[in-house]
């Protein structure tokens, strides 16, 4: 999945989506589309693009679950607080995969984040995918 989506999102998309406002964007759109296309195909509970925001806080950006889902988050909504750690760890290029079940507030789950492009000093991109 990570492989894939490093091919075909655009990152002038993903820098352009921060609030629930770009939600009408063709930017969102194309990618809610392609990332809810591959959650359905490749199974995966949960799959989305995250990054820091101008504040320095984690914030989705993109979420392939579809909208009337009670796990859905809109561009800009901030990430939860039991999952931030390993954000932060693919924020500095790690690779996480899962190691045990988390218990988050949607439920247990297996987590994996991937990190995106570097550039400059911003070395966390997308973050791939959780599962």
């Amino acid at each position: 999945i990570h492989q894939y989506l490093e091919q075909v999102l655009v990152e002038e998309d993903f820098d352009a989506v921060n609030t629930i406002q770009d939600a009408d964007s063709l930017a969102y759109q194309r990618d809610k589309k392609l990332l809810g296309e591959i959650r359905k195909a490749t199974g995966v509970r949960y799959l989305y693009t995250a990054k820091k925001n101008t504040d320095g806080k984690y914030i989705y950006v993109v979420d392939g679950l579809e909208e009337s889902s009670p796990d859905f988050r809109n561009p800009g909504d901030p990430i939860e607080k039991e999952i931030i750690a390993d954000i932060e760890r693919a924020y500095q290029g790690e690779v996480v995969l899962p190691d045990k079940i988390l218990e988050t507030s949607w439920g247990k789950i297996f987590l994996a984040y991937y990190p995106g492009r570097c550039e400059g000093q911003s070395c966390y991109r997308r973050d791939g995918s959780g599962v």
